[in-house]
C-alpha cells in the first residue's frame, strides 16, 4: 500500500500590511495563525524649575500575541492582513514647568475575512508623562476581548522621581505571552536617577536603563521559526540637564522606554516607540 504523501508547510510571513494567499494544492487543510500587536510608546519625562518634580515618563506596555487554528474551507484565495504600528513616543516638553506627554497606544494586527470574521490581538498601551510629584505610570498590558482572544502583553514600568522602574518580562517560554514591557525614565529630585531596564522576552534581553547623558539603545532581534515577541526598550535617566529618549520598544511588539526627568531651563527626551507587530501564517 502506497504511503499518504504531505506537502511541506506553507508558510508566509507579514511584517508590514499585505495580502494572505492560499495555496492551491488541496493537500493543505489548517492554517495556523501567529500574531502579534504592536507595542505602546513611552512617556516622556517632566520638565521642572523645582528639582524634587523633575519625574520619568512609564513605559509603555507590550502588545498581545494570540495564535488560532483555522480549516482553509473558511478562508478564501485572499485575505487582508494588516500589522500594528508601534506607538509613538510621547514627545519630549522644553518649557519649564511641563508634564511629560504620554505615549500612544500600539496599533491592532488584524487578520480580516471575506467569511465575516476578523482575528484581532491587541496593541499595547503607552506610557503616561511624568508629573509633578510622581512619575508616569506603566502602560498596563491588555487581552483581546473579541471571539478570538488574545494573550496578554506585559506591562511597561512607572516612571519616578527616583529610579525608574523595569518593565516586565514575557515569560521564558516561547509564545506564550505578549511583547515585554518598557522600562520607566528616571527622576531628578537633587540627585539624578537611572532609568529602568526593558523587559526581557523568551531568550532575549530588554535593553539597558541609562542615567546621565548615556542613552538607552533599542533591543536585538532574534530571527527563529516562530514569532519571538520583542524585548522592551530601556528608560533614560533623569538630570539637571537636557535628558536622553527612551530606548525604542524590540521587534516584535516590545514596549518602548519613558524617558528622564529633566530639571532647570532644558527639555526632556522623546519618550521611546513600541515594535510593529508580525503575522505568521503556517499552512499545513
Amino acid at each position: 500500500m502506497a504511503l499518504s504523501t504531505y506537502p511541506a508547510p506553507n508558510i508566509q510571513n507579514f511584517d508590514t500590511t499585505n495580502t494572505w494567499y492560499k495555496p492551491s494544492d488541496p493537500a493543505y487543510t489548517w492554517a495556523e495563525i501567529h500574531m502579534i500587536g504592536g507595542g505602546g510608546g513611552g512617556g516622556s519625562g517632566r520638565v521642572s524649575i523645582a528639582a524634587g518634580n523633575a519625574s520619568g515618563g512609564g513605559g509603555g506596555a507590550g502588545g498581545s500575541y494570540g495564535v488560532f487554528r483555522i480549516p482553509l474551507i473558511w478562508l478564501n484565495a485572499t485575505e487582508s492582513i494588516a500589522i500594528g504600528d508601534g506607538g509613538a513616543g510621547g514627545a519630549g516638553v522644553g518649557t519649564a514647568p511641563s508634564s511629560g506627554n504620554p505615549g500612544s497606544a500600539g496599533g491592532d494586527s488584524t487578520f480580516t475575512t471575506a467569511m465575516g470574521f476578523t482575528l484581532t490581538v491587541a496593541g499595547g498601551p503607552g506610557g503616561a508623562g511624568g508629573l509633578a510629584g510622581t512619575g508616569g505610570a506603566g502602560g498596563a498590558g491588555v487581552r483581546n476581548t473579541s471571539t478570538f482572544p488574545a494573550l496578554l502583553g506585559t506591562n511597561g514600568g512607572d516612571g519616578a522621581l527616583t529610579a525608574g522602574s523595569a518593565g516586565n518580562d514575557s515569560p521564558s517560554t516561547a509564545y506564550s505571552l505578549g511583547g515585554a514591557g518598557g522600562g520607566g525614565g528616571g527622576g531628578y529630585n537633587g540627585s539624578a536617577f537611572s532609568g529602568g531596564d526593558g523587559g526581557d522576552a523568551y531568550d532575549l534581553a530588554g535593553s539597558l536603563g541609562r542615567s546621565g547623558a548615556t542613552a538607552p539603545t533599542a533591543p536585538s532581534f532574534k530571527e527563529a521559526l516562530y514569532p519571538i515577541p520583542g524585548a522592551g526598550g530601556g528608560g533614560s535617566g533623569g538630570r539637571a540637564a537636557s535628558t536622553q529618549a527612551g530606548a525604542n520598544g524590540g521587534v516584535f511588539g516590545g514596549g518602548g522606554g519613558g524617558s528622564g526627568g529633566a530639571s532647570g531651563v532644558f527639555t526632556s527626551g522623546d519618550g521611546g516607540t513600541g515594535g510593529s507587530g508580525y503575522i505568521m501564517v503556517i499552512c499545513t
